[in-house]
């Protein structure tokens, strides 16, 4: 699985796995400019009520 994470001033990618009840980080770095384009253009969707494509 993967999640893009606002936090302070920069978003991070992060890549992860449920293993039971345990997540387990696999990565973690700052999100680059293609990812952190996709997340506000997606925000901005989901605050509008736009269906996510």
């Amino acid at each position: 699985m993967i999640a893009l994470v606002p936090k302070t001033a920069i978003l991070h990618f992060v890549a992860f796995v449920d293993r039971s009840s345990v997540r387990r980080i696999i990565s973690l770095r700052r999100a680059n400019r293609r990812e952190a384009n996709h997340y506000v253009s997606s925000t901005e969707e989901i605050l509008r009520g736009d269906p996510i494509s």
